[in-house]
This record gives C-alpha cells, structure tokens and sequence, in this order.
C-alpha cells in the first residue's frame, strides 16, 4: 500500500510553503504570532486543539516518531488540516488564546477563506516536536516535487519529455522551502539532500537515453543540488547547466525556462 501524501488541502485548495513560528518562552513568538495572525492573507492558528493533542504525544514520547518520518509526517499533517479549517464549527472551537491573537469577539471568524492565501502555525509547544516538523517538511516537499514533475512530464515522450523535467526543477528551485533551512539548520538540510539524491537521481535517469544515463543523471542531481543550497537569479544558466549534464542539445529543447 503506497504511503499517504504529505501535501495538504485545506479548505479546498493546496496548502504552499506554510509558515511556522517555533522558539522559546519569552523569545517574542506571541507578538510574531500576532502580527502574522493579523497580516492580510495569512491564517495563523495558535494553540488548537488537533494540534495540542499531537504536540504532546511527541512529547511525551519521542520515540513514536523515530524511524517514523512519513507516519509522523501524516499525522501532523491531518492535524494541521484539521486546525485550518475555516468552518462554523472550527470558529466556534477555536482556543482563546487564537482568537485574542486575532483581537476576535463573539462568534466572528478570524479570517475569510476566500481571503486565505498563506496558512501558518505559532502554537508555542511546537517546540517540542520541531524534529518531527523538519522531516516533514523534507516530505512535503518531495511529495510536492513528484506530483508538479509528473503533471509537466504529462503526454511528452524523448527529449521533450526529459527537458519538461529539466525545466521543472528549475522552476521548483524558488518554491523550495528547504534552501531558506540551510543557514539554520544545515545538518537537517544536508540530511534531507542525502536521503532526497537517490530518489532524484533514479526518476531523472529513467529519462535519459544512451549508455551513460546513470552518470548523466548523477550530474544532472549534482547541479540542481547545488543551486538548490546556493541560489542565484539566474534561471536561464541553471536550465543550460541541467541540459549540457543531460546531454540536451538546446537547438532541440522544447521552450526556454518559465518563470513560477
């Protein structure tokens, strides 16, 4: 049975790069909180009860998430879904804390979904299963890759079908949440790019023709890892790069790299 994805939906649409608040008591997490939660767009929950419950489940064992990363991943997954939810019913839940944040009375909501465009999360006891937070991240991401991948590489055969791939880890480069870690948290960063090059490395040397396809593919991973954890503007060098180590000839691409 395949693994469940990591990519969220809430209230009907994906969820991208969602933004969470993790430190110490006193450290200025709440007016952070609280100026994000108040921002336009974004919806920030804090101290919800799907999450709270999770939090402290990880914390008082730590060990139901190691070795657990996509199991851990899903659950905190569901959770955050479940905490988003911009529902009658979710409103009236809500936890004080939440809705003094967002300076809301009565029975009113916090935010307008058709106004939501970022979702967020500042529940201080995050920082008891930030690890767990970080794996998931690292699977959120691929889970976000493997499908944006697929829906370009769609009904493409030979090259075209090679150079679509080509153009969308291009273009994945600017979305890609872990590149931002890699001043904070770079021995995670370093871990997820170990566990991550494998996987990428088998997907793109399925594409390539000729009897040295497993080394252009390891080329071609190389490259985008590098641009991926040192990034430039540089979008049109980054698709030449990827196409010369993929043995592309550009009179044959199939379009110029777009931008996301």
């Amino acid at each position: 049975m395949p693994a469940r994805p990591t990519i969220l939906v809430v209230n009907g649409r994906k969820v991208r790069q969602p933004v969470f608040v993790i430190g110490a008591p006193h450290s200025g997490v709440d007016l952070l909180a609280r100026a994000l939660k108040q921002a336009p767009g974004f919806h920030v929950t804090i101290g919800q009860p799907s999450v709270l419950s999770v939090v402290y489940a990880f914390a008082r064992s730590p060990s139901i998430q190691r070795g657990r990363d996509e199991a851990a991943a899903t659950v905190l997954r569901d959770a955050f879904a479940q905490a988003w939810q911009v529902t009658p019913a979710s409103c009236r839940d809500c936890s004080p804390q939440c809705r003094a944040a967002g300076g809301v009375r009565g029975a009113a909501s916090c935010a307008a979904e058709r106004d939501i465009t970022r979702y967020g999360d500042a529940t201080p006891e995050l920082m008891y299963c930030a690890e767990a937070l970080l794996d998931a991240f690292g699977l959120y991401e691929q889970d976000n890759f493997d499908a944006g991948i697929s829906s370009e590489m769609a009904g493409l055969r030979g090259h075209q079908r090679l150079d679509a791939a080509l153009q969308f880890v291009v273009a994945f480069q600017r979305t890609y949440s872990l590149g931002f870690l890699v001043d904070t948290e770079p021995e995670h960063v370093l871990a997820q790019m170990k566990r991550v090059m494998p996987i990428l490395h088998g997907r793109i040397a399925r594409l390539i023709q000729g009897e040295n396809a497993d080394l252009a593919a390891a080329t071609v991973v190389r490259v985008a890892v590098c641009h991926y954890l040192v990034g430039d503007d540089d979008r049109e060098q980054f698709l030449a790069e990827l196409r010369y180590a993929a043995g592309i000839n550009p009179l044959r691409a199939s379009r110029p790299a777009t931008a996301s």
